[in-house]
Parts: structure tokens; sequence; C-alpha cells
């Protein structure tokens, strides 16, 4: 099982370890620490001596809860993380603006769905399409 870490402490019952990790992770928690497995991005990339992270996605993917639970974390600790799409691949789009930009473009979908549909709609009821 594997984690799915949030803005909360997860036990470190909530994913799979080791028996020498288990000791690590009994201890952290004993300690009170916050443990997150799950949501690193794909890659940790370096580029003339700039290092950020790097999240893959087809173009049409979502960035989990999971996810942007850790690139917060991360950015937190100094480390930016971008998102390439091979439907851009020219650029490295933050991560938070990827997420903007998806729900832009669900929202831009399901606007134009609509309008089609009322569309049609209103050239039946006007007997233009029977």
């Amino acid at each position: 099982m594997r984690t799915t870490p949030d803005d909360t402490h997860r036990s470190h019952d909530t994913f799979s370890v080791t028996p020498v990790e288990k000791d690590f992770v009994d201890r952290a928690t004993k300690a009170k620490a916050k443990l997150w497995r799950a949501g690193w991005p794909d890659f940790l990339f370096e580029l003339n001596g700039q290092r950020f992270g790097v999240e893959v996605k087809r173009g049409e993917d979502r960035i989990s809860k999971t996810q942007a639970a850790m690139f917060r974390v991360l950015e937190l600790a100094g480390l930016r993380v971008y998102v390439w799409s091979p439907r851009m691949p020219g650029a490295l789009i933050p991560w938070f603006a990827y997420m903007s930009i998806g729900r832009t473009a669900r929202a831009l979908a399901e606007a134009e769905r609509r309008h089609a549909s009322e569309a049609l709609s209103g050239l039946i009821e006007s007997g233009f399409l029977k």
C-alpha cells in the first residue's frame, strides 16, 4: 500500500516499508515528524546549475492532491517544481499554473459542449434539422 500524503500527518501503516525503513518511520513518528512518500515529481532536473523538479503529464492529466501537497513542501524547501507536457514541448510550466490551465481548459470544454448542445437543440426545435 502506498501513502497519499496531504497537509496532515500519515502514520507509517499507510505505506509499505522494509524492516529498516520501518525502524526509521517508527522513530520519526515517535518524534512527531511528518512523512511523505508519494507525490514526488517524476524527475529532479539540473540545468545550468539550477535544480528543480519536473512532473511529466500527457496533457489531459491532472495534478493530484497528493502531488500538490508534495510540490508545496518542496517549494517551501526552495525546490521549484514544473510540469512538462508533449502538448507544449518547449515549455516548463510552474505546477500551480498547470493546475489553473487544466481547470480553465476543462471549463472551456464544458462550456463548448453546452453551447453545441443548445445550438443543436435550437436547430432541431426550429425544424431545420429533422
